[in-house]
């Protein structure tokens, strides 16, 4: 596995067993009042399967700088539309191999039981609301509604920007990476789809590696 994949994996994984977290307050902290809280996001919108329609791009230049920007032998360039709000329930569209899919996602908290977001400022460390948790676990359905058997997707979503890893079998692992956060494209909706078989060597060695 790539070191670019382990920190797709790491943004799934990053917050367990976090006790806390020391950070200089933000747009996104807010005084603390009440519980804080804890687990799954129990969020009420949804996105609209109608409005996750994906589109692919025949840009061949930009998916030549896709392929060398993100080290790969092969990619699909496909606008995946996300109508929810960072935290709430979603359903995209995405394309793999000429067969489309739902990806049905709901919010999936990896902070643990006690996590904290202690704050430190003029009037000392205080502990604050988190922003909400932007990782997500789902299933994948065939255009019919019918569950793919076996697959899984772990993402995160913020802003319509959707970086994760799905599989349809047992076979190979799909990703999914935001262009604009690669600073690739204006666009949130533009996304790289590519098989995991498809990533290059990088010729480098992940930090953790023995």
């Amino acid at each position: 596995m790539s070191r670019r994949h382990l920190v797709i994996l790491g943004l799934f994984t990053l917050c367990l067993g976090l006790g806390a977290l020391f950070a200089v307050a933000d747009e996104g902290a807010q005084p603390k009042s009440a519980s804080p809280r804890i687990g799954p996001v129990q969020a009420t919108a949804t996105g609209s399967p109608a409005e996750g329609l994906t589109s692919s791009i025949n840009n061949q230049s930009l998916k030549q700088q896709v392929q060398q920007e993100l080290n790969l032998s092969g990619v699909a360039i496909q606008q995946i539309q996300v109508s929810a709000e960072n935290g709430a329930p979603f359903e995209a569209r995405v394309n793999i191999e000429g067969e489309s899919y739902v990806l049905d996602m709901w919010p999936y908290s990896l902070r643990s039981v006690d996590f904290q977001l202690l704050v430190v400022d003029e009037a000392g460390i205080h502990d604050v609301f988190p922003p909400e948790p932007r990782t997500y676990r789902g299933v994948i359905r065939r255009a019919d509604g019918s569950e793919v058997v076996g697959s899984s997707i772990r993402a995160s979503m913020s802003d319509g920007k959707v970086t994760g890893m799905l599989t349809l079998d047992s076979n190979n692992a799909w990703f999914i990476e935001s262009l604009a956060e690669h600073g690739l494209s204006a666009d949130a909706e533009d996304h790289a789809v590519y098989r995991g078989d498809q990533t290059l060597p990088f010729g480098k060695t992940c930090g953790v590696d023995p």
